[in-house]
């Protein structure tokens, strides 16, 4: 197993949806919102082992982030013709004429201003929205197939990492479980600290992607308080290779301002979070291929995303916001 393939699984550990792989099922109605692209002739998806196999941890990582029934999409038909899978629709921006330094660090001043959580209990409540591409491929580096995976998630956590995981894909049974100390998550954050994770740390440490990817999983992880966030995206305001692609409407239809970052060397990847800009929160965080590949998606295209739609403190197993 070559390095960069245990850093992305050590990633898809830290990832706030630690389940198991998606499983294959018959190709099904396509999830509201999604689009489709045209099926090249003879076109079989072939790849360097390597480079599948890569392709295949990363973007199946993402996608085993939840466990669900996915929408298998053949990715060699009859005769030897690839077909694309169907991804959601692409954000739109409107130019914005700031740095990202300075719209994230305006972003943390609006944080800052925000008025404490009111004490609603011990757990950490986060209702989540997502939708996941997964592929799988054989020894030979061949992707065989891919899902699509739309996921309602809410999760409680308490203070010492126990708690409930709650997940519904609008197919299958929905998963519901209760775990105890240690079981969801072990240790939050503390007031007036950001881990040194999150932190750039020179030309050896994390790139833009992984600085961004770090910040969002934090945010999956607990409800941050006005300070933290407010601490964290002046963490990110002095990250280089940051970009603002503009203002934007999520897919819950919130205002939002789009930060995004490409991996160092070209990789052709590029990681997007969407913040609402009268709090400074997190609303999305997107996945985006911007050149063809091996994976059966017409480039660019958003491979995965993630919508916070609801975030706060409740007294029981059984509240929500």
């Amino acid at each position: 197993m070559t390095s960069r393939v245990k850093s992305a699984l050590a990633r898809m550990q830290a990832q706030p949806f630690p389940d198991g792989p998606p499983a294959d099922s018959e190709l099904a109605t396509f999830p509201q919102g999604l689009r489709g692209t045209s099926i090249p002739a003879a076109s079989p998806v072939h790849g360097r082992r390597r480079a599948v196999s890569r392709r295949a941890v990363l973007v199946g990582g993402l996608a085993t982030a939840v466990a669900a029934t996915s929408i298998a999409v053949p990715s060699l038909l009859g005769g030897g013709t690839a077909a694309y899978a169907f991804t959601p629709e692409m954000l739109t921006y409107t130019p914005v004429a700031q740095s990202a330094r300075d719209v994230l660090g305006n972003l943390a001043a609006r944080a800052r201003e925000q008025p404490a959580a009111q004490a609603g209990g011990p757990y950490h409540y986060m209702h989540q929205r997502g939708w996941y591409l997964g592929v799988a491929g054989d020894t030979e580096g061949r992707i065989l197939s891919s899902g699509i995976n739309e996921i309602i998630r809410e999760q409680w956590i308490a203070p010492d990492g126990s708690g409930r995981l709650r997940r519904d894909d609008g197919r299958s049974a929905v998963s519901d479980e209760h775990f105890g100390p240690g079981g969801l998550f072990a240790g939050f954050v503390r007031e007036g600290g950001m881990p040194e994770v999150i932190r750039p740390s020179g030309n050896g440490g994390k790139d833009a992607v992984g600085v961004l990817r770090a910040a969002a999983d934090l945010w999956g992880r607990q409800v941050l308080s006005p300070r933290q966030q407010a601490d964290l995206l002046l963490i990110l305001a002095d990250q280089a290779g940051l970009s603002v692609l503009g203002d934007t409407t999520d897919r819950a239809g919130r205002v939002g301002v789009a930060i995004g970052a490409e991996h160092r060397g070209g990789a052709g990847e590029r990681l997007v979070l969407v913040f609402a800009p009268s709090t400074g929160a997190l609303l999305d965080v997107e996945s985006i291929v911007l050149k063809d590949s091996d994976l059966p998606v017409k480039a660019p295209a958003t491979i995965e995303y993630t919508v916070w739609l609801a975030t706060g403190h409740t007294s029981s197993l059984q509240s929500r916001l």
